[in-house]
C-alpha cells in the first residue's frame, strides 16, 4: 500500500467525521415532532395557594365560632366591658379599612387570648 492511500484513507475518515460532526450540531440536526411540540404541551405549574385570595372557610375562627358560639359570645361581652366601648375599636378598624366588625375583632382575641 502506498503512501497516497493511506493519505486518502485518512483524509476520507477525517471528512466522514467533520461532516457527523456538522450534521449532529443544533443549527444543522433536523427536529422531531416531540420536540417541536414539547413547550407547547408542558403541563402548567399549580398557582400558588399563597397568592389566592382568602375564601371565608379559610378563617379558622369560624369554625371556633361554630363550635364554641355561646361560650365565644359571652367572652367577647365580658371582654367588651373590661376593656372598653366598641365605638373606640369601630373607629380603628374604620381606619385600617378592614371589613372586619367589632364583633369579629372581639371574637378573635378572645381566640387568640
Amino acid at each position: 500500500m502506498s503512501f497516497g492511500w493511506l493519505g486518502a484513507g485518512i483524509g476520507l475518515v477525517g471528512a466522514l467525521g467533520v461532516l457527523l460532526a456538522l450534521r449532529g450540531a443544533p443549527p444543522l440536526r433536523p427536529l422531531r415532532l416531540t420536540d417541536r411540540i414539547a413547550p407547547y404541551l408542558a403541563d402548567a405549574p399549580a398557582p400558588s395557594r399563597l397568592l389566592a385570595p382568602p375564601g371565608r372557610a379559610a378563617e379558622p375562627f369560624i369554625v371556633v365560632r361554630r363550635l364554641l358560639g355561646p361560650l365565644i359570645g359571652e367572652l367577647v361581652h365580658q371582654l367588651d366591658r373590661v376593656v372598653g366601648g366598641s365605638e373606640s375599636v369601630r373607629r380603628r378598624l374604620g381606619g385600617l379599612g378592614t371589613a372586619t366588625g367589632v364583633e369579629e375583632f372581639r371574637v378573635e382575641q378572645v381566640v387568640w387570648g
